[in-house]
């Protein structure tokens, strides 16, 4: 051999050899020729011990090569068709590969064909920036629609305050057909906007997963509330002269008002604050809750400036709570209970 000859082979060595895409030159039965480095390491196998192997009978049993097997048996059964495949391997596993796999004839110097070669590129890089684009995209399409469920309901709720204020002073806003008419106004753009962004059920809190710890918790609590609270009004009427003006209880508007409070927790809970979560990605919740609670407080407005505070403090202590196990059962439950011990005890 010729030192040019040589020495373009030993360049040629060098080329392969530190290349990124991982090389496989095998000859017409299958015996494995070459492996350069990046073969190597994809393989999980040495050049040493490889070269002069049969592709099959060494890699034909590793269930974890096995897209990558199907495309290069396939290049030596019919060597003089180029082929080119999109695989991935380990699908459905967190560190799966995505591969190109481009195979050809090999040929010597003199042109006579000597068995194939395969280059397989990891694209998995390429593929990972591009799926997060399309989430990228995703969530802003998502937040867009969103947001206009968001105008929707600001603007039903200031309409609503309006015509309160201007036409309808005479409606009594404590009354329960406007209590329940207000919240179903609310809800139908919910809905809508649920069924237009495909948020599953399950991220509304419609879900029995940690049901019985979010029901014992709101159980525990509520009970807790409740005590201290009786102690709280006898100390007010002991010591001040403030009007307490309670509520008869009656069991028959139990059940309606604890399903009134699961249809606010929803709205409030359920679709405003795990929106705002989801959208901003808020791992701790904080920003949603504090949100959430905004936009519950400015839905009674018409009830007053003192009411807006309350329920804006009350909405940030449920959001809390809901944070805890993002299921509606137990807030529902706290919500109910403490409610209506609120009205039947005069504190609201």
């Amino acid at each position: 051999m010729s030192e040019s000859s040589q020495t373009r082979n030993v360049l040629a060595e060098e080329a392969i050899g530190s290349m990124r895409d991982a090389l496989v030159s095998l000859s017409h039965d299958g015996t494995i020729i070459m492996l350069n480095a990046a073969a190597e390491k994809l393989l999980g196998i040495t050049s040493k011990e490889a070269v002069g192997c049969s592709f099959a009978k060494t890699f034909v049993s590793r269930e974890d090569l096995e897209a990558l097997n199907d495309c290069i048996l396939e290049a030596i059964y019919d060597p003089s068709t180029p082929h080119v495949s999109e695989i991935t391997l380990n699908p459905n596993q967190e560190e799966s590969q995505h591969l190109v796999v481009r195979t050809n004839l090999l040929k010597q110097e003199d042109g006579q064909n000597i068995g194939v070669v395969a280059v397989i590129s990891d694209i998995s890089e390429q593929v990972r920036l591009l799926e997060e684009t399309i989430q990228q995209k995703r969530v802003q399409h998502q937040f867009g629609q969103f947001f206009i469920y968001l105008l929707s309901i600001n603007a039903i709720g200031t309409l609503i305050n309006h015509l309160l204020s201007t036409y309808l002073k005479t409606l009594d806003v404590y009354g329960e057909v406007f209590k329940w008419s207000y919240l179903l106004v609310l809800l139908v753009p919910s809905f809508i906007a649920i069924r237009i962004m495909k948020i599953p059920v399950k991220s509304l809190g419609l879900t029995l997963e940690n049901w019985k710890k979010s029901l014992r918790e709101g159980v525990y609590l509520s009970t807790g509330i409740v005590v201290a609270g009786l102690g709280l009004v006898w100390l007010l009427k002991q010591f001040t002269t403030m009007p307490f003006n309670p509520t008869p209880f009656a069991w028959a508007g139990v059940f309606p008002y604890y399903f009134h409070s699961f249809l606010q927790e929803l709205l409030g809970r359920g679709i405003m604050q795990s929106s705002f979560e989801r959208f901003f990605d808020d791992r701790h919740g904080h920003k949603a809750i504090v949100l959430a609670s905004v936009f519950a407080g400015m839905f009674h407005i018409h009830f007053g400036l003192m009411a807006v505070c309350i329920i804006f403090v009350a909405s940030l202590f449920f959001g809390l709570f809901y944070q805890r196990h993002h299921n509606l059962i137990g807030i529902t439950v706290l919500h109910g209970t403490l409610g209506i011990f609120a009205f039947c005890s005069g504190l609201l």
